[in-house]
C-alpha cells in the first residue's frame, strides 16, 4: 500500500511534554477558557476546520486569529498570543526578532514546535499546457528558464522572497539547481559565478513577483483565468484549492525534476514571560489533536500531506484533482544563515529590476494633512529603494498632468525626486484616470521587457477632471482613448483602455483621507496585478517595503 511520506515528523517528545506538564487535560484550571493562536491566511480553510472540530470537544477553546505575516510580527510583541502557525518555519527567526526588539531582556521565545501538515512547492501551469515545459520527468527550473527565455509571451511568477515563504523556497530551489546539488547548499555555493548566473537568468524572465499571500494569488487566478499568467510557483495545496473551486480551467502541478522544498506549517508555542502552565497544557492538547488521527484526516481532506507516517495514501483527495500523491524529490533545507544570504543576494542584484513611475495627486482636495502624508510617503519610498540601478520617475497631477521627473536611473534621479517631493503644493481638480493612463502609456512606449514595469498612484481618489481628456486628440500627447464612464468611481473604461494599450504593467494605489474610495482604487490595482493600500502612518513608513514585495 502506498503511503504519503511526511517532510518533518512530530517531535517524539510530545507525549513526554504532555505528561511533564501534568497531563493533557487543561480543564483543571477552570479559570482558563481559551487560548489565542494566530495562523496565516494560506491555510485558513484548513485551520478553521481544525478549530471547529477541536473546539467542539475541548474544555479550553482555541481562538484562531487569521493574520498575514507582517500582522503576526506586529502582534507578537504585545504578548497576548499563546502560539502561532505560519506556513513555514522560515518565519520563526523573524518572530523571535520582533519580540526581542521590544523585550531586549529576553532570549528566544520559540518554544515547542509541532508540524502537522506539509505541502511541496510546485510549478503550476494550466492543464493541457504542461507540455510547454517539456516532457514528463524532465520539467523543472531549467525547462521553465528555457521556455520563458525564448518566448516573451510566456509569463510566470513566484512570490517575493521578502514576503512569501513559497517564493523564498522557490529561490532556494533555483540556487540548488544552479549548484547541481540536492543537499548541503552553502554561501560558498551561492557565490559561485555560474550559480549566480543561472539564478539571475531565471529571475530575469519572471513577469511579476507576487507580494500577496498564496491564497490571494488563487483569488486572482480564479478571477482572471489563463490570461493572467502562463505558470505560477505555489504550494501544491493551493493548486488543489484552485482546482476544487474553479468551474473552468484547471491547474497542473509540476514537481521540479531538480527538486523542491516543503512548506512545513508548524504550530509554535511562544515562550513569553506570562505563559502559564495551564496555557501550555492547552497548547499541547491542541497539538496532540492536530497530529492525531482526527486532525490528520482533516489535514488530508484539504489537500495537504500528513505528518503521520502510517496515513493511507488512498484516502488523499489529491488524485481526484489531478495531482500526484508521489513524494517529490526533496532538497535539504539550508541553514538560517544561508537562507538570509540567498535573500540578500537576490535583493542586491539577482532579481529582475524595475521601472517605477510614481503618480502623485496634488489637486486641491489634497491640501493639508493629506499632502503632508503624501510628501512623507514619497520621501520614504525614494529613500528606501536600495539599488541605484532601479529606474524611478515622478508624475504629478491636478487639473492636468506634469512629468515632474522623467523616468531614469535612481542613482542619477534620487536627489531630484526628493527635492520635488519636498516642493509639492496642492491646487486644482483631480485628473486621476488621465494621470494613470499617461504613466501607463509611458511604460508601454518604452517597451522594456527586461524590467518589471510599475505604476504607483498616490491619491485621495476624488476623480473629477479626466473627462476633459477622455476620447480627445491632444497636442504632444495624441489620441486619448475613452477613460471615463458613469461617474468618478467607474474604472471600467480606464481598465479597458489600459488592457488594450499593453499587458504586463502592474498598478498599485495608495489612498489618502477618510473619504477615499478604497474599493475603487483596489478594483483598479488588482486588475493589473497590484494592490491598494490605505495611507495610515505604518503604510507611509514602510511604503517601499510593502509595494516592493510585489516586484
Amino acid at each position: 500500500m502506498k503511503r504519503l511520506m511526511p517532510f518533518l515528523l512530530v517531535p517524539l517528545l510530545l507525549a513526554t511534554l504532555l505528561t511533564a506538564c501534568g497531563g493533557s487535560d487543561p480543564s483543571r484550571d477552570s479559570s482558563l477558557k481559551e487560548i489565542k493562536v494566530a495562523y496565516d491566511p494560506n491555510k485558513a480553510e484548513l485551520f478553521e476546520d481544525l478549530l471547529k472540530t477541536y473546539n467542539a470537544r475541548a474544555s479550553v477553546k482555541v481562538r484562531g486569529q487569521k493574520l498575514e505575516i507582517p500582522q503576526i510580527l506586529e502582534a507578537i510583541p504585545a504578548g497576548d498570543l499563546i502560539a502561532v502557525s505560519p506556513d513555514s518555519a522560515l518565519w520563526l527567526e523573524s518572530f523571535d526578532r520582533a519580540y526581542q526588539e521590544s523585550h531586549p531582556e529576553t532570549s528566544s521565545i520559540i518554544g515547542t514546535t509541532v508540524r502537522y501538515a506539509t505541502t511541496p512547492v510546485v510549478i503550476a501551469t494550466w492543464r493541457g499546457r504542461e507540455g510547454e515545459l517539456g516532457v514528463a520527468g524532465e520539467r523543472g527550473w531549467a525547462s521553465l528558464l528555457q521556455r520563458s527565455s525564448r518566448d516573451v509571451s510566456y509569463r510566470w511568477s513566484h512570490g517575493s522572497p521578502r514576503a512569501s515563504a513559497s517564493g523564498m523556497l522557490a529561490l532556494t530551489a533555483e540556487f540548488y539547481a544552479g549548484a547541481k546539488k540536492t543537499f548541503g547548499l552553502t554561501k560558498a555555493d551561492a557565490d559561485q559565478e555560474d550559480v549566480r548566473r543561472y539564478v539571475s537568468e531565471i529571475e530575469k524572465t519572471i513577469a511579476r513577483y507576487g507580494g500577496e499571500s498564496d491564497a490571494a494569488l488563487i483569488e486572482y487566478l480564479l478571477k482572471e483565468g489563463p490570461n493572467a499568467l502562463s505558470a505560477m510557483v505555489m504550494p501544491e495545496a493551493s493548486v488543489f484549492d484552485f482546482n476544487r473551486r474553479s468551474q473552468n480551467a484547471k491547474l497542473y502541478a509540476i514537481q521540479p525534476a531538480e527538486g523542491t522544498l516543503m512548506l512545513d506549517h508548524p504550530l509554535v508555542l511562544l515562550e513569553t514571560a506570562n505563559l502559564t502552565p495551564e496555557q501550555r497544557r492547552a497548547f499541547l492538547d491542541f497539538s496532540r489533536f492536530l497530529t492525531g488521527p482526527d486532525g490528520q484526516s482533516i489535514v488530508v481532506k484539504h489537500g495537504y500531506r500528513p505528518v503521520d507516517l502510517a496515513f493511507d495514501a488512498s484516502k488523499s483527495p489529491l488524485g481526484g484533482q489531478g495531482l500526484s500523491t508521489n513524494q517529490p524529490r526533496l532538497l535539504q533545507m539550508p541553514s538560517t544563515g544561508t537562507l538570509s544570504y540567498l535573500r540578500a543576494a537576490w535583493s542586491s542584484g539577482l532579481k529582475r529590476r524595475a521601472n517605477i513611475i510614481l503618480v502623485v495627486d496634488v489637486s486641491g482636495s489634497m491640501e493639508g494633512e493629506k499632502l503632508k502624508r503624501t510628501r512623507e510617503a514619497l520621501t520614504s519610498f525614494i529613500k528606501q529603494v536600495p539599488s541605484d540601478e532601479e529606474r524611478v520617475g515622478l508624475i504629478t497631477f491636478s487639473s492636468d498632468v506634469e512629468e515632474a521627473v522623467p523616468l531614469g536611473r535612481l542613482g542619477d534621479n534620487r536627489q531630484k525626486l526628493l527635492s520635488r517631493a519636498d516642493q509639492l503644493t496642492a491646487g486644482g481638480n483631480t485628473a486621476l484616470f488621465y494621470a494613470v493612463w499617461r504613466a501607463h502609456r509611458l511604460l508601454v512606449q518604452m517597451n522594456d521587457a527586461e524590467r518589471i514595469n510599475v505604476v504607483v498612484a498616490m491619491t485621495d481618489g476624488q476623480e473629477n477632471a479626466s473627462s476633459n481628456f477622455s476620447g480627445r486628440n491632444l497636442s504632444r500627447v495624441g489620441t486619448v482613448p475613452r477613460i471615463t464612464g458613469n461617474g468618478a468611481t467607474d474604472v471600467d473604461p480606464l481598465r479597458r483602455a489600459l488592457t488594450q494599450s499593453g499587458p504586463g504593467i502592474q498598478i498599485f494605489t495608495v489612498g489618502y483621507g477618510a473619504e477615499v474610495d478604497l474599493n475603487m482604487l483596489s478594483s483598479l490595482a488588482t486588475s493589473f496585478g497590484g494592490q491598494a493600500y490605505r495611507a495610515d502612518p505604518e503604510t507611509i513608513r514602510k511604503l517601499y517595503e510593502l509595494i516592493s514585495q510585489n516586484f
